[in-house]
Order: structure tokens, then sequence, then C-alpha cells
């Protein structure tokens, strides 16, 4: 990933994160290109500093799956595949698989924020039996991959012969899982495409409208016109997040916005975003976002 402005901290620069970035001197770091020449799937982390505008841009001959870790992101904007979409602040583990040719961009502002770049070499999904084209997913949950990538993050700059051992485990693993979620057949379109723009603007309007209240999933189905049952697959489609995780981003999304603009009370922001106390919300400012909501009024 390349970047227009501020500072990207490598947390990881051994073998088993060998990045393919280009250093301050446009030359590609003498470590991280030897890793490249011998690794096919390659995991490389970053801290960064996201406050002022940061501009990023992916265009590699590889698959790039960006995970997020920790900390904030109040905006996010990306344009691939010629979409422009807009997220509220991603949740740990939310994840953005960009294909290889895929030519992605994105401009972001926030704090501090760790992530995780995985980058897998197309032919080695090609052998473990993944179709092709791949698609672009973004803001996805995948459990199974972020703990994965969370241990191989762990396991960096290990030496040891278990830990060495366990590394390699964990990338045949990750790209059997890849390929497998790429092998599995398509869904009918009607499934495949989730709700129309109509119900994806009602449900986005309802939630927006009632975050200081419960919102229950029997309401959410009601607005999109589905049953119960059917609503949770659909807007996961949609929206690339289950609805507890949107509403829980749409609520801290808010609460940033409230707390940089005004000076009320945080335990009245909290209450009118939805969270039952003042404790509750900085528990989920914690959780989700690294910081306490004082940080974020400054």
């Amino acid at each position: 990933m390349s970047r227009g402005q501020g500072d990207r901290l490598p947390k990881t620069d051994a073998p088993l994160a060998g990045s393919s970035r280009h250093g301050r001197d446009g030359q590609v770091p003498a470590q991280a290109g030897a890793a490249a020449s011998r690794q096919r799937v390659e995991l490389a982390q970053y801290e960064e500093d996201l406050a002022g505008r940061v501009d990023w841009t992916i265009d590699a001959p590889r698959h790039t799956i960006v995970v997020h870790e920790r900390g904030r992101i109040d905006r996010l904007r990306t344009r691939i595949a010629g979409h422009t979409h807009q997220f509220g602040p991603p949740l740990p583990g939310d994840l953005w698989f960009i294909p290889a040719g895929e030519r992605y961009r994105a401009t972001a502002q926030g704090g501090v924020i760790r992530y995780s770049e995985l980058r897998v070499e197309p032919l080695t999904l090609h052998e473990a039996g993944a179709r092709l084209p791949l698609p672009v997913r973004q803001a996805h949950r995948d459990e199974m991959l972020y703990r994965m990538v969370l241990q191989l993050g762990e396991l960096a700059g290990a030496r040891d012969d278990l830990s060495l051992l366990l590394a390699d485990s964990l990338r045949s693993s990750l790209v059997l899982h890849l390929a497998r979620l790429a092998a599995a057949p398509r869904e009918p379109a009607t499934a495949r495409e989730g709700l129309d723009a109509a119900s994806r603007r009602r449900l986005e309007d309802y939630i927006d409208a009632h975050l200081d209240r419960r919102i229950a999933l029997a309401d959410l189905a009601a607005v999109a016109g589905l049953r119960r049952h059917g609503l949770p697959a659909a807007f996961r489609r949609s929206f690339g997040a289950t609805p507890l995780q949107y509403v829980i981003a749409r609520r801290l999304q808010r609460a940033c916005m409230l707390l940089r603009e005004t000076r009320r009370p945080i335990a009245d922001i909290a209450q009118d975003c939805g969270f039952f106390s003042h404790s509750h919300m900085t528990g989920m400012f914690r959780r989700h976002l690294g910081v306490v909501p004082s940080a974020v009024r400054g």
C-alpha cells in the first residue's frame, strides 16, 4: 500500500512480515525484498496516525487483504472497480479484500490505528482450488481469517523451530480457507444481490432516526419488507456487516461527531446515541476504537 501523507510505522519487518511497500528513498527495503522472493503468503503490520487526511493506494499483482485491528477511523472513503463507498468507523476484525490487479484508492481520517496487510500470490490460491475472478469485499467480517492473521502477527520475528512450523501451518491453513471461500458455489442472483437500493435507504434512515432507542431485529425486518429470519443474511450482503455491527458503528460514529462538534456532557451524548450510560459508552469506545470518549473530544 502506498500513501500520500503522514508517517507509516512498520511494526514487523521479519521475513514473515516482508513488505512490498517502498521506503523513503523509493526503494523496496532489502529485507522485505528478500522475503518477497521466498514467500507466497506475506504479512505486514503497521501503526499509522490519521490525524491529517491520509490517502492510500493499492495496485498490486497480488491479492491484498487489509485487516483493521484497532484504533479510530472517523471517515473512510474508498474507490474500487468503478464504485465509491463511504464507511463509518471500522470495527476490529473488519477486512478489505482487494483482488490482484484491482486498483484500490482510499482516503481516511481519524486517530492512531493498527492494521495488517496480508498478501497472497494469485497462483497460490489458484493451485488451492480458488475460482476466478475473486470478489471485492469491503468492511467484511471473517472471524477465522481475523484470528489467523493476529496469530501470524504474534509469531513475526520468532526463530525457534516450533514457532516457524506453526507459522507455516497457519499460512497453509489461511490459503485453504481463502480458496474454500473463493471456490464456494455462486449464490443465485436474487440472494447475492441482497437488499435493493430503496430498502437499504429505508434501513439507513430508520437506524439513524432511532439510534437513541432500542432497535429490534423484527423492526428492521418490517422496514425492509422481509421476514425476521431472512433479514440478517440480506443485511450482511448489502452492508458488509451484521445489523448489530452496523448499529454499533453508527452509534459510535454519531457519538464521535457530537464529541468533536459540541461541548455537551458526555453522559448526555451517551444517552442520545443509545448507550445505557457514560460508562457503557466508554467501554464500547475502548473495545471498538481503542480510546476513551474524552480523547475524541480533545
